[in-house]
């Protein structure tokens, strides 16, 4: 199953940051980084390390504003997160 960033920010009423036709193949963790899929930040500071991993996305808090990949923003990522893995698996 494919989603679009748009697609997965509606499902957990986020709001897109970048690029929201990004095509999202699958949930993973930050710490097993996947190309085309999508993880949680809740660390501002992690944020340059996911930014050079092969992630096509990143869920984060609010308080994250700009990235070079796209970003779904919401109040709990982590949540969020557990939502999209539901919807994929």
């Amino acid at each position: 199953m494919q989603q679009t960033v748009n697609q997965l920010a509606e499902l957990i009423q986020g709001k897109v940051m970048g690029d929201g036709r990004t095509v999202i193949s699958g949930v993973t963790s930050a710490e097993q980084p996947l190309a085309g899929h999508v993880a949680y930040l809740e660390d501002p500071e992690r944020l340059e390390v996911l930014e050079a991993s092969p992630l096509a996305c990143l869920i984060v808090p609010r308080r994250i504003t700009r990235s070079a990949k796209p970003l779904i923003q919401v109040e709990q990522p982590k949540l969020a997160w557990a939502q999209l893995l539901n919807l994929f698996f």
